[in-house]
Order: structure tokens, then sequence, then C-alpha cells
């Protein structure tokens, strides 16, 4: 059998490699989804189909003939010569074998929130039991900031706040300002510290999850006056958390909305965070993915320096993945891959 051509060859791994940059960024930037998401594999059948397209186009203009039927032996009349065929099926057999090879490499896997269950028949001390969980999950990032029993890293220390919470506003009751502090945080700031908390975080966390952080940061030194309704109970679903998407199609929008203005400094759209990395010039730092993983993998890379010190792990939501969509995520990412 005559062996496969230099050329053939050639052209087929320069069409593979070819084939896997082309879906990589079809994928990346016009999809909008991350390889986390999309799969290795699938990539590599993607790439493969693209390969192959590629090789038909040049079939005839390289005369590579990978795709010819059987010809005759001429010293053996009557014993057929799959040439083509056997060219095809040495490139089918590499196809296989790459395949193969990509389907051992491990997928990163994002595991499922786990399920909470919320209804309206909870007792105030069982209400704060699971606003205690809501606090302690990488969901609401409550103690990133802040600590209990001791000085936060950048927030006040919970210890107690049912009971400050009763004399902190003169006619505000401490559920009402408890309610207020998360929905609308910067309007109450204990003296000493920045406003940092997310605008978002009770729309992340839904009407069910606020009321049982109420309950339990009133059963911190003060008595649960809190209930959680049926009707609150009956908004919450075990697949979503409560979770809301983020409004706003400008750059500007997205951040504010997102919070990301109250912790990053960014003179573009005057935002003067104190707490996370200036982004006034990240585009000159970091390529568009290594800014499109930082907002959905924050802790896979963290700054150096910040502006009160070393950054720490924590402090930025990762939750934004399943918030943003992909349109607003690539307008983050175009918008601050050019800030240089």
């Amino acid at each position: 059998m005559r062996r496969p051509s230099g050329r053939l060859i050639t052209t087929f791994i320069f069409s593979l490699v070819l084939g896997y940059y082309l879906s990589w960024q079809f994928v990346v930037n016009v999809l909008g989804v991350t390889m986390e998401q999309f799969g290795t594999v699938t990539l590599t059948v993607v790439a493969i189909l693209v390969a192959m397209l590629f090789i038909f186009i040049l079939d005839r203009p390289l005369h590579l003939r990978a795709f010819d039927w059987p010809e005759q032996k001429q010293e053996e009349p009557g014993q057929p010569k799959y040439v083509g065929l056997k060219v095809s099926s040495f490139v089918v057999a590499i196809v296989v074998a790459i395949a193969g090879f990509a389907s051992l490499i491990p997928q990163v896997e994002s595991p499922a929130p786990q399920a909470l269950e919320i209804s309206g028949d909870l007792s105030g001390e069982e209400l704060a039991a699971l606003g205690e969980e809501v606090v302690q999950s990488a969901e609401a990032g409550c103690l990133a900031c802040h600590a209990i029993g001791r000085e936060g890293l950048r927030a006040p220390d919970l210890a107690g706040i049912g009971g400050r919470a009763t004399t902190r506003v003169a006619g505000l009751s401490a559920e009402e300002y408890l309610f207020q502090s998360i929905e609308e945080p910067c309007t109450f700031v204990v003296e000493g510290y920045d406003c940092i908390m997310p605008v978002i975080l009770a729309r992340t966390l839904g009407p069910a999850k606020v009321t049982a952080v109420v309950a339990y940061l009133e059963s911190l030194g003060g008595e649960i006056t809190v209930s959680l309704s049926a009707e609150d109970a009956a908004s919450e679903t075990a697949d979503t958390g409560g979770a809301a998407g983020i409004a706003g199609a400008t750059t500007e929008e997205i951040m504010t909305n997102a919070g990301c203005i109250a912790c990053h400094k960014l003179d573009a759209i005057g935002a003067v965070g104190a707490l996370g990395p200036d982004l006034s010039a990240v585009g000159a730092r970091l390529s568009p993915d290594e800014i499109r993983r930082s907002i959905l993998d924050p802790d896979a890379v963290i700054a150096e320096a910040c502006p009160t010190g070393p950054c720490t792990p924590g402090l930025m939501p990762k939750t934004l993945g399943d918030q943003l969509s992909g349109a607003q995520l690539e307008t983050l990412v175009t918008f601050l891959s050019e800030l240089k």
C-alpha cells in the first residue's frame, strides 16, 4: 500500500491546529461560554470537523488525494489497491486517537448548588439556623469581609449586631434596620468603614434567604422577630437559590448593578472603590482571556497588591458567571481589555 504523503500529513496537522484555534475563538468570543462549560471533548469534535472541511477544500488544489476511490494495481491485475481509502482510514485513525486522548483529560465540573429546604412554617430558631448557613456560604460571601467575634477583614464584627441594631437608627426596629442594610447597603455605613457591600446581594439571594439572614443577625444579641411568609418561601426554588440576573447593557450600568464600582477603581467610568485592584489600566496587565477568567473564577488568579495591602481570596462574588449574560460578559471583557 502507498503510505500517506508528507503533504497530506502536514496539511492534516495544520488543519487540526487551525480547527482548534477557530473553534476555541468561536466558543469563547461568539457563544460567550467558558471552556469548562463547553468541554474539551466537544471542542475536539468540532475542531476535527473543521479540520476535515479544510482538507476537503484543499484536497484538489494541493493534490492530496485524501478522498480518492480504489485504484487497480498495475503489477497484479484484478487486485484492488485502495490508495485513497487507506489514506482516509489513516486520517480517521489519527482523529480517533486524538479524540480518545482528549476524553481522558479531566473536565472541570461545577458542583450543583446545595438545595435548601425553605418553607413558611420554620420557627425563628430554624430560620436563624438557615440564615447562618447562608452567611457562611460562598454564594453570599459575607465572611469575606465581616467576621463574628472579631473585627472583619474589611467590614464590622457582626457579633451582637441583633442587640446593637435596636438603637442604631431612631425610629427603625432592628428588623427594619437589618433589612435595609442588606437591600440598600450604603444607607447605613458604620463609622470607620467604606461602603463596599454589593448592592445586588438582596437580588442574588432572593427574599427567602434575605429573611433568613435577618433572622440570624437578630439572633446575635437580640430577639428574633422576623418570620418567613408563605409567598416568599414559595418564591425560593432549589435549583436557582433565588439568584437573579444583573440588569444593564452598557459597561457602566453592568458594573454599577454588579457592585464592581464599590470595590474597584476605574477612571474611565469614575469609580473610586478602594478594596480590589485598580482596573484603570487592566488591559495592559491581563489578556482578554485572563480578564474573562477573573470574572468567572475570581480566585483562579489573585492580584498581588490591592489598595489596602495584599489582595485576599474570596472577596469577589463567585456567582457573576451565573448572573451575567454572554453579551454582558463580553461587553465587560472588551471594555476592560482596551484599557491600556
